[in-house]
């Protein structure tokens, strides 16, 4: 970002920095909820999957995990390149599955440490009896006072029936990412059933608001989810 910044591609740029051990991104990339209010299903299976805070089974004072070894470092790296180079050779990554995997690597599925996860391609979402869901929103702003973000994530999916993929919980800024239809009647929530406001639901809980959207198309990845290079080798 920074390079972007210095050869003026940006006009203004916004960093959030969070903790992830502690549950400071409740909804990372999660397309469930939009896809099910999208074709018109009641309820979601497992929206939202979020990203980092405490382990399920961590309990109280637990100890820490053990520092990587050299060959959990290896199984890590190994586990989260295999869709990478999936894709390289022009296969598609995200079929992949756990048969034939080594020990060391279904180890690191059971034990929680690597999730299998599917992102969609928000640019290749296709339109549903009329319905579309072709604009990508990032909306953010500061917390008021006494504002908890849980609140607003139900008054966002329940009253205003919006579901957004992404919610990252900074100290002085909350972000949401969401998709929209660019026409309201033929979006996802184009149905008969009242909703409400979602710029009121936002103000009750930020103020200072920002907004940039765009049509999803317009949108090209730069570095695609590439978790592989967490534990690159540093050399």
């Amino acid at each position: 970002m920074g390079r972007w910044e210095r050869e003026r591609v940006l006009a203004s740029a916004m960093r959030l920095t969070v903790p992830l051990a502690a549950p400071s991104v409740p909804v990372y990339f999660d397309f469930e909820g939009l896809w099910d209010h999208l074709v018109g299903l009641e309820g979601t299976s497992s929206y939202p999957h979020g990203l980092g805070g405490a382990r399920p089974d961590a309990v109280g004072d637990a100890a820490p995990d053990p520092p990587l070894t050299p060959h959990t470092r290896w199984a890590l790296g190994h586990l989260l390149g295999r869709p990478v180079a999936a894709t390289e050779r022009g296969d598609d990554g995200h079929l992949l599955g756990a048969f034939g995997l080594p020990f060391s690597e279904r180890r690191l599925l059971a034990n929680g440490w690597v999730t299998h996860r599917v992102f969609l391609e928000p640019s290749r979402l296709p339109a549903y009896m009329g319905r579309t869901a072709d604009r990508v929103h990032f909306i953010s702003g500061i917390p008021r006072v006494g504002a908890r973000p849980e609140l607003l994530f139900a008054t966002l999916t329940g009253e205003c029936r919006v579901f957004p993929f992404l919610f990252i919980v900074a100290k002085d800024r909350w972000l949401f990412g969401a998709l929209g239809g660019s026409s309201p009647e033929n979006g996802p929530g184009g149905e008969t059933r009242s909703r409400r406001s979602v710029l009121g639901a936002l103000r009750e809980a930020l103020e200072g608001i920002e907004l940039v959207h765009d049509a999803s198309e317009n949108f090209s990845m730069v570095v695609n989810h590439r978790y592989d290079r967490l534990v690159a080798d540093p050399h």
